[in-house]
């Protein structure tokens, strides 16, 4: 079995010392003032500037999580050229849109400034953090941006709509379903239309209240996660935390997003098989045990299944089924070097593959989803496509998108993206954000063994202090300034809006755009 390299991009430079530096077009002075005193410590200051400001980069934090290939997660084929590192539009993370210069700009942009030498007539700072290595206390000029109205739904959590004799067999069926899952009165909220041809359920929480990061948190729910075990690649006998199928079903009844079953899917049968398919997913995400390639090479089995890569494209060997060379990364002998793109890649994918395989054996939709990849390039657009206004133009093979979430809303087997809106940090590839799979109780999937899984806010924490040179346990962000942070990039944000999730591949297929 034979590997192969492919190279990343090199990280940021090491931190260097103070720099004194005159920045007459944006009227800032950068220097450290004379003393008679021992110096104080030393601050930096971001400034924020429009149009062509000035960045001291700093270096990436030294830990191997801060050097994953955190770009967004690609369906479409990517140029090998240089400027592939662009995101592609069919990601959960991007969309037309964000290829456009943001509304606003970019609110942050590092500059150092001696804590003596602050200008006169300088916006109102907060201190964000310290460089424990030279001790170094960060701060930044800071006003919150007002933020944006909250988005209303009409209708959240399930949907279902169809004809009267289909919606009495739904209301039987999710009475059985929530008495199985243990819940218990007015924890579930019905709501039924006058025509008797429409109904929805929702979580009984506070008007408002669209966070499912604590669910498994309230006692009086019950939630708890499923111990599974499991024989790994080196066979031996392992044991995880699966997120719980009730606790998947809770975020799906929480306010905030609503997910609609209609016409021929008006059917509780593609709920269960939703919730046990992303349940599949992570599941798959917690299996993953690959190492991050720190000389910047990835490493994947050529010998049997991959050609090289070019840029960033998987590429079948001639006579290879998809579903093999996809399950060698989780099963097979060959250990796989790759970065957080990929991994989500291969996570959605095999978990997609294996549930229907193996999970809830259906012979006909695997034979289909053999069909719908691309036969040598099986990532190709597993995600829709849309326009410029956030318009799906060609449904996903694989996945379906929710846009315009609030930041605290995620379901277990959500893929989202979080953006680094740094320009000159993000110039550097792989540096242009981060991939997160959603895998309950508040954390995130981690797709390498050696290292802890992260909260949205870590996450986030970890990709705004690449362009100080911060590592996240440096950083203690104001909660204002967070709260930015969570906003979609549209909105001075770093997280995108979007989720991105398995399609129920038994349900009728949506119709297609223009059909």
């Amino acid at each position: 079995m034979s590997t192969t390299g492919h190279k990343t991009r090199p990280r940021f430079q090491s931190k260097t010392g103070v720099i004194v530096v005159c920045l007459s077009a944006l009227g800032l002075y950068f220097g450290v003032a004379p003393s008679r005193e021992p110096k104080p410590a030393v601050t930096r200051i971001v400034a924020r500037a429009t149009g062509g400001a000035t960045t001291t980069p700093g270096h990436a934090p030294p830990s191997a999580a801060a050097n994953d290939e955190d770009r967004p997660p690609v369906s479409t084929e990517v140029s090998s050229s240089p400027s592939a590192a662009e995101p592609d539009d069919d990601s959960p993370a991007t969309d037309d849109s964000a290829r456009q210069p943001p509304a606003v700009d970019p609110p942050l942009r590092v500059a150092a400034v001696s804590a003596v030498a602050k200008p006169k007539h300088a916006a109102p700072t907060v201190r964000i953090g310290k460089d424990q290595l030279s001790g170094t206390i960060v701060y930044i000029p800071f006003v919150p941006s007002a933020a944006p109205r909250p988005r209303v739904l009409k209708e959240n959590g399930l949907v279902f709509s169809g004809q009267s004799d289909q919606i009495g067999l739904v209301k039987a069926q999710m009475d059985q379903l929530l008495k199985q899952m243990g819940w218990t009165a007015n924890q579930v909220l019905v709501r039924e239309s006058v025509g008797g041809e429409r109904i929805s359920y929702t979580l009984n929480s506070a008007p408002g209240d669209t966070n499912t990061f604590v669910l498994s948190q309230r006692p009086q729910l019950g939630i708890g996660p499923e111990i599974i075990s499991y024989v790994n690649r080196q066979g031996e006998k392992k044991t995880l935390a699966l997120v719980s199928q009730k606790e998947i079903l809770a975020t799906m009844l929480q306010a905030g997003r609503a997910f609609l079953f209609s016409g021929p899917n008006c059917r509780v049968e593609l709920l269960k098989e939703q919730i046990a398919l992303r349940q599949n997913v992570v599941y798959w995400g917690m299996r993953a045990d690959w190492v991050f390639p720190e000389d910047k090479l990835y490493r994947y089995n050529t010998a049997d299944y991959w050609q090289v890569m070019k840029g960033d494209e998987w590429t079948l060997k001639p006579g290879v089924k998809a579903s093999e060379a996809i399950a060698d990364a989780f099963v097979g002998k060959f250990s796989y070097q790759i970065g957080c793109t990929s991994a989500c890649r291969f996570i959605f994918t095999h978990g997609i593959f294996d549930f229907y395989q193996a999970v809830q054996a259906n012979p006909s939709v695997t034979a289909r989803l053999g069909q719908l990849l691309d036969s040598q390039r099986p990532f190709i657009d597993i995600a829709p496509k849309v326009d410029r206004n956030r318009i799906v133009v060609k449904g996903g093979r694989l996945m379906e998108r929710h846009t315009d979430v609030p930041c605290d809303n995620w379901v277990p087997g959500d893929w989202g993206w979080i953006r680094n809106d740094d320009n000159k940090s993000a110039e550097e590839l792989g540096s242009e954000g981060c991939n997160i799979i959603y895998a309950g109780g508040g954390y995130f999937v981690n797709y390498y063994p050696e290292r802890p899984p992260k909260t949205l806010d870590q996450a986030i924490k970890r990709v705004y202090g690449w362009r100080f040179g911060l590592e996240e346990s440096e950083l203690e962000l104001p909660a204002d300034l967070m709260d930015q942070l969570r906003r979609d990039p549209r909105a001075d944000g770093m997280l995108r809006d979007v989720r991105d999730f398995p399609r129920t591949m038994s349900a009728a297929p949506p119709a297609q755009p223009g059909a």
